[in-house]
């Protein structure tokens, strides 16, 4: 018994790495985790039924992110799990001035998005290879690979600090409105 509960509180502690691609060539888009395919489109199916608009407006009210608070629990935050990223992008417009001033805007642009991501992660780019492919014809084509490396002692964390910044719509709303209610009364004396 003493060896189980060793193992799990080992267990909390061991990074596992989630290996995660995203391939696009020819209008194919696919995303792999691990080495499993997964259909970011699924088809429709006919017979699906529609719920109301008024189901849906209850529960988007109920639970808000509050994105400020989320924001700074996460930004100095030491328990984010690790990004690492693999990127890799072919591309080529008609014209060879819009190719070479499309490359300067992309070495722009990656540090923005590598800003975001370093929000929610401690994210570090390996290997980056922009290749403008000065040909007379629209042409992309890119590979993107990461291994985001976590265990569940920081994910419980990071959780933790999501329930943190959530705000609660109607409910906390309603309570604050009646216990305001109920203080002003007795402070004033009405009855």
């Amino acid at each position: 018994m003493i060896f189980i509960i060793i193992f799990l509180i080992i267990l909390l502690f061991i990074p596992i790495p989630i290996k995660i691609s995203l391939f696009y060539k020819d209008k194919d888009f696919s995303l792999y985790i691990f080495k499993f395919k997964v259909n970011l489109f699924p088809k429709k199916k006919k017979n699906q039924k529609k719920y109301s608009k008024m189901k849906k407006r209850k529960f988007n009210n109920l639970f808000k992110i509050n994105v400020k608070k989320l924001l700074n629990n996460l930004r100095g935050n030491s328990f984010k799990p690790n990004f690492k990223s693999y990127l890799s992008l072919n591309y080529s417009l008609r014209d060879s001035y819009n190719t070479a001033m499309l490359y300067g805007l992309l070495h722009q642009i990656l540090p923005i998005i590598a800003f975001i991501f370093n929000m929610f992660f401690n994210y570090e780019v390996k290997k980056q290879n922009l290749n403008p492919l000065f040909k007379n014809e629209n042409y992309l084509s890119f590979s993107f690979k990461g291994i985001i490396t976590i265990n569940i002692a920081k994910t419980i964390y990071i959780l933790f600090l999501l329930i943190k910044s959530l705000d609660i719509g109607d409910i906390k709303n309603g309570f604050n409105k009646s216990f305001n209610r109920k203080f002003n009364e007795n402070y004033n004396g009405k009855s």
